[in-house]
């Protein structure tokens, strides 16, 4: 429950439809080869450990680089909102 409010409170989906926004990203995913969800832009946490603070704070320097445009090759087009969750 608290991704669809996290969903809806950045203005991807309005209140009450996070759940049918996610299950139209989902589709659209499996039915259209060119689109692209960007979801983990920094590859995942794999190599980040297991402590809550490394991922964290691994996750909110990504969403910095971002949305300040210098993430290179990661890179999303435009971004304008980052979800860290």
């Amino acid at each position: 429950i608290c991704f669809l409010r996290a969903i809806e409170s950045v203005g991807l989906a309005e209140k009450g439809e996070g759940g049918q926004w996610i299950d139209e990203q989902y589709d659209r995913v499996l039915q259209d080869e060119s689109y692209v969800l960007p979801v983990n832009t920094h590859g995942g946490l794999l190599a980040c450990g297991a402590p809550w603070e490394a991922p964290i704070m691994f996750a909110v320097y990504e969403a910095i680089r971002q949305l300040t445009g210098t993430a290179g090759q990661q890179q999303i087009n435009d971004a304008r909102r980052a979800l860290i969750f």
